[in-house]
């Protein structure tokens, strides 16, 4: 009955915990989440190239030249020239992007005097639109109006940028005073001209380069034929440039410009239609913490697909510009980046793509040479999800939870059957089958069957006579044997559930007694 109750009790604890288990595995484990799942993937790439101008020097075998003097201004015959010929080219860069390209007109007028020494203005270029950078052409005739003393060119450009305060107006003027002396005309070298404007948080610098060439009227010793002005590359500046490529060591004082390029593509796991980019290069120069300065080197412009842009750092320039910012601030430049910023937006079947890619490349300043802190080639992912349900991906001792569910199903069924044969072990002598008696009552009586004697039932034992009870129903048996008697066997029902075995001899009686309490289980 101990051993009963025992096993019972731990199948009945083993049943409650796997119960336990699988409540737990089913309702704090889920077998399914929910998850964003990419709809559309999308990788955007970029990368930078550039060519390292460097100045003439004894390291790299182009030994500097001596300078050369200053170049002066070419002279032609002014009673031979028939007209000069311009070109004008305009460019406007903002220190950030604006809303919409600035729009400009230009007029070009032409001053001089008359043979009575009347001054004239004359128009070479009445007011002409352009939008953005743009370039043109006028001719200055060698009228009578202006045939007497010197001639200005004036070249006025009304520039007009939106702002995000409204429109912002502007003017710039470009002039070149043609000089008219002992019957030749001078025309100055100085034809590029720049013009920085600064308007709160907007900066701009616009710049006019002028070009010409002469026409000599027919009637000329030369006849009617243009001449073009000599050039002005000195014979230090026309040698072979030494450049330097990406991987080379660059030496920081040799370096007078980098040009640079960055090229950028997009490819998606998807059609994206409407594909539309928009690019800027800008660079950030840094004093520490104390200053920085963003300057523009490629203003927003507009592009699609895969493109390459050019850029270009003027050494001198920043070398110069640094050097002013620190006498101001006391704090030198410690930082050059290069941050291209590249805007993508597109449709596609599973929704609008719209990301932004930043790509910087930067620099430590001060250094005997220059070394890019970050990889000339990045990549970003990107892509469009969507919620779904999908299986628990989380595992718990290296199982799923759909393995943990599974097993603790398993276990409690297990469990289970466990109680219940612990049940039927215990209750099945309750349930009428064969008891322990019974069964060994049959074993003895089938082992012994030629000794033993069955008695009717009623009969009463002397209660007078002397009872020597046996140990076992062998020694009974050696008893009757040596005695020649056979063992009568008598069902004790009056004495409760039991089997008596025994032998008489006279008034002796040899008893051997099977119980519940010596019934071998």
């Amino acid at each position: 009955m101990k051993l009963f109750r025992g096993t019972f009790v731990v199948a009945l604890v083993l049943a409650i915990a796997c119960s336990a288990g699988v409540w737990a595995a089913f309702h704090s484990l889920p077998s399914r989440v929910t998850e964003q799942v990419p709809q559309l993937s999308y990788s955007a790439s970029g990368n930078y190239d550039y060519l390292v101008n460097l100045s003439p020097s004894y390291l790299n075998g182009q030994e500097p030249q001596p300078s050369t003097p200053a170049l002066t201004d070419p002279l032609y015959p002014a009673n031979e020239i028939s007209a000069l010929q311009f070109s004008f080219q305009y460019t406007l860069t903002p220190n950030r992007a604006l809303a919409q390209s600035p729009t400009e007109f230009i007029i070009v007028t032409a001053t001089g005097n008359d043979a009575n020494g009347k001054v004239t203005t004359v128009t070479l270029l009445p007011q002409t639109n352009f939008s953005g950078n743009f370039g043109t052409t006028f001719s200055l005739p060698m009228l009578p109006a202006i045939s007497g003393g010197n001639i200005v060119l004036d070249v006025l450009v009304y520039p007009t940028l939106q702002n995000d305060g409204g429109p912002v107006f502007d003017v710039f003027d470009q002039t070149l005073t043609l000089n008219r002396s002992d019957g030749m005309l001078d025309v100055p070298r100085l034809l590029q001209q720049s013009q920085n404007s600064f308007l709160g948080d907007l900066g701009y610098t616009q710049r006019g380069t002028l070009n010409y060439t002469v026409l000599l009227s027919a009637s000329s010793p030369f006849g009617a034929i243009t001449v073009n002005p000599p050039a002005a590359a000195s014979a230090a500046a026309s040698a072979a440039a030494t450049t330097l490529g990406p991987g080379e060591t660059i030496i920081s004082k040799l370096v007078e410009s980098i040009d640079g390029t960055f090229s950028f593509s997009f490819s998606a796991s998807q059609p994206v239609q409407q594909l539309n980019e928009t690019v800027a290069v800008n660079l950030l120069l840094q004093g520490g913490t104390s200053w920085s300065k963003n300057i523009v080197l490629l203003p927003a412009t507009a592009e699609s697909a895969s493109f390459r842009v050019p850029f270009t750092l003027d050494m001198d320039q920043l070398n110069t510009l640094m050097a002013e910012i620190q006498t101001e601030t006391g704090v030198a430049a410690d930082t050059m980046s290069i941050q291209a910023t590249v805007n993508v937006g597109g449709e596609s079947q599973a929704g609008p793509v719209q990301d932004v890619f930043i790509q910087t490349l930067s620099a430590p300043l001060g250094a005997a040479t220059i070394v890019w802190s970050q990889p000339l080639s990045q990549t970003k992912t990107g892509a469009i999800t969507s919620s779904a349900l999908v299986a628990n991906p989380k595992t718990y001792l290296g199982l799923s939870v759909a393995s943990i569910q599974g097993l603790s199903v398993v276990l409690l069924i297990c469990s289970v059957g466990f109680l219940g044969f612990a049940m039927f072990q215990g209750l099945r002598p309750r349930w009428g089958g064969p008891d322990a008696l019974q069964v060994a009552a049959e074993k003895t009586e089938r082992k012994y069957k030629d000794h033993i004697a069955e008695a009717s039932k009623g009969n009463t034992l002397a209660g007078d006579a002397q009872v020597i009870k046996m140990a076992t129903m062998e020694d009974l048996v050696k008893v009757a044997d040596e005695l020649g008697k056979t063992v009568i066997h008598q069902r004790l029902d009056t004495l409760g559930e039991g089997q008596l075995y025994f032998v008489i001899d006279e008034r002796t009686r040899y008893q051997y007694t099977l119980e519940k309490a010596n019934t071998p289980r």
